[in-house]
């Protein structure tokens, strides 16, 4: 089941749980260490904690956010929204996730439903929203996240046929959300404000930014470091 929402994100600290998804993923040791981290740091994090691991450009984030992904998912999350600056990397993001395609990241088993805003009006798409067993994975531009003033951000604030209200407020509703911020240091510096309200408003368990050079402002966020 779900963690609980509450005080506390009760996602408990797995160690073997970070060293089997580490196998299966076969990561680098910067890259295992980063998941311990941001592991342990979930475990007495409270509601809404916004905690960034800092890795080196070529370290390797992919493989990082898919390790999230897999301890998460087999820690009970059902919920999870990563946050792109743009859509190509929305795009890359996608591909990442979806057997089959040359960029999928073997060794993933968590299996996601990966959605998108374009993904909306699927039929299936609507059926997994309502289904706590389904571990789901909305991959967002940050554009689409903010309020209403593009096109994208409108369609992720209007009520959807299937679920009868919003997407954003569907995600409000879900007590397992964490949200995976790529890039973190763009939302620091650009639209700060408005992103951390966005996100703020979607009641997250946790944020969790992965970035190579984090703003001087979150410094006291950084849970990890790879120079």
């Amino acid at each position: 089941a779900p963690p609980a929402k509450g005080d506390v994100v009760s996602i408990a600290y797995d160690p073997s749980l970070v060293e089997s998804v580490g196998v299966s993923l076969d990561m680098q040791d910067p890259n295992l260490a980063a998941l311990d981290a941001v592991a342990l740091a979930l475990d007495a994090a409270p509601d809404g904690t916004e905690m960034i691991a800092d890795l080196a450009t070529g370290v390797g984030k992919t493989y990082i956010a898919a390790g999230l992904l897999d301890y998460l998912a087999e820690s009970g999350i059902r919920n999870v929204v990563i946050i792109t600056p743009g859509s190509t990397i929305q795009r890359k993001t996608v591909q990442n996730l979806t057997p089959g395609h040359p960029k999928f990241v073997r060794g993933l088993r968590s299996n996601p439903m990966v959605i998108t805003l374009d993904d909306l009006e699927r039929g299936v798409v609507g059926a997994a929203l309502a289904d706590d067993s389904v571990f789901k994975v909305f991959v967002f531009t940050v554009q689409s996240l903010l309020r209403p003033n593009t096109a994208d951000a409108r369609r992720a604030h209007r009520a959807h046929e299937t679920l009868g209200i919003a997407l954003y407020e569907h995600l409000q509703h879900a007590d397992d959300l964490i949200v995976i911020a790529d890039e973190h240091h763009v939302y620091a510096s650009q639209s700060a404000k408005k992103f951390h309200a966005a996100v703020h408003d979607l009641h997250p368990l946790a944020l969790i930014g992965l970035t190579a050079t984090p703003d001087p402002s979150t410094e006291s966020k950084i849970v990890f470091r790879y120079p």
